[in-house]
């Protein structure tokens, strides 16, 4: 579970799904500028839900990067 956070701390009396988590993180980067591609959500899904490592997740990003990149 994750606990939401709020104004400068964490609510430890709420949990929340993570689902709501990485829609809420979404929403907050794109507030910020950035642009969250079906990509990242899918990617970030996959760490979240125990479904990839980090490094290996990384490590697929950087091998699509490679396999993108314009000479």
């Amino acid at each position: 579970l994750i606990y939401e956070y709020y104004g400068g701390g964490i609510n430890m009396n709420k949990t929340i799904s993570t689902d709501k988590a990485l829609k809420n993180a979404f929403a907050s980067s794109g507030m910020e500028g950035l642009k969250i591609t079906p990509q990242i959500k899918q990617d970030c899904t996959r760490i979240l839900t125990g479904k990839v490592s980090i490094n290996d997740c990384v490590n697929e990003m950087l091998g699509r990067d490679k396999n993108t990149r314009r000479p």
